[in-house]
C-alpha cells in the first residue's frame, strides 16, 4: 500500500504524509529502495538513490532502535540460518554445529532480554518479538513475560497485536 508520494527535483525531495501505524516500510527510490521503520516524526534522509544501502536515516528514535536490532541481531540470525543449511545440505548435524547453535540461541535470547529491558517503549520490541516468536516453541512462557514488560501503547500496536494472538492461541 502506497503512503505517500513525490517526485525528486534538483537531487532532493520532500515527502510528507502520515503512517497509519509505526512499522516497516519501504521507501523507493528510482529502481532501488531503502527499508525503515516509520512513525510520524520527521526524518531526514541523505544519501544516493543509486546506493540505496546507505542512505543514512536520522530524526526517528524508532529508525534509531531498527538500526540496533538489525546490527544486533541480523548476524546471529545469519549464523543460525547457514547452521541450518549446513545441516540440510550435509543430512547430518555434529556436535559441533549443535553447540555453536545453541551458543547462538542462548546469545539471541539474552540479548533479546537486554532489547526490552532498553526499549520497553519501542515498536521495535515488540517487532523483535514478532522476529523471534519461532525460537520460542511451544511453551510461551517466556514470549508473555517479554511482552508484559512492553509499554501499554507498544502491547496495543500492530506488532503487539499479533504477539498477543500468538500468546493467546498457546
Amino acid at each position: 500500500k502506497v503512503v505517500a508520494e513525490t517526485k525528486a527535483s534538483a537531487n532532493s525531495f520532500v515527502l510528507k504524509g502520515a503512517v497509519p501505524e509505526p512499522g516497516v516500510y519501504q521507501l523507493q527510490l528510482g529502481k532501488s529502495s531503502v527499508t525503515i521503520f516509520l512513525d510520524n516524526t520527521a526524518i531526514t534522509l541523505e544519501g544516493n538513490a543509486a546506493d540505496a544501502r546507505n542512505v543514512k536515516v536520522t530524526g526517528s528514535k524508532s529508525h534509531a532502535d531498527f538500526e540496533s536490532f538489525i546490527s544486533t541481531f541480523n548476524p546471529m540470525f545469519g549464523r543460525l540460518q547457514q547452521l541450518q543449511a549446513e545441516a540440510q545440505k550435509s543430512g547430518n548435524v555434529s556436535q559441533q554445529m549443535r553447540a555453536e547453535y545453541d551458543n547462538i540461541n542462548t546469545e539471541i535470547q539474552s540479548k533479546v532480554d537486554a532489547f526490552i529491558a532498553q526499549k520497553n517503549t519501542s515498536n521495535v520490541s515488540a517487532l523483535l518479538l514478532v522476529a523471534t516468536l519461532e525460537m520460542e516453541g511451544e511453551d510461551k512462557t517466556r514470549l508473555e513475560t517479554r511482552f508484559s514488560k512492553l509499554a501499554p501503547e507498544v502491547r496495543n500496536s500492530f506488532y503487539g497485536k499479533y504477539i498477543k494472538e500468538k500468546i493467546d492461541e498457546s
